[in-house]
């Protein structure tokens, strides 16, 4: 279960990049908050996990949708946030490996 809250939270992540909807959303406030606020809220996967994924995870707890205990809880957040860096750190690599046969 630990991949569906990281993908979930990559999904909201994406909704601000280049050319999505929420674009302009991030713009202004990249311009109002400082980083500190910003990662964790939508400016950084790996940050926004922690944060969007306990939230996600006390809401579905609160509907009776699901039941762990407090060590499950952090265990899943903490999965969800490494598979998050091991995404963007991926993501980067690839993006660098490119770069290096587009200069050859």
């Amino acid at each position: 279960m630990n991949y569906q809250y990281s993908f979930a939270v990559l999904f909201l992540n994406a909704t601000t990049w280049e050319g999505q909807i929420f674009e302009e959303v991030a713009n202004w406030l990249d311009t109002k908050l400082p980083e500190w606020i910003s990662k964790p809220l939508y400016g950084c996967p790996i940050c926004m996990t922690f944060w969007w994924g306990f939230a996600a995870m006390i809401a579905l707890y609160k509907m009776k949708l699901i039941e762990y205990n407090w060590f499950q809880v952090i265990l899943i957040v903490f999965c969800a946030a490494g598979i998050n860096a091991f995404i963007v750190n991926l993501n980067n690599y690839i993006e660098k490996a490119g770069t290096k046969e587009d200069d050859e």
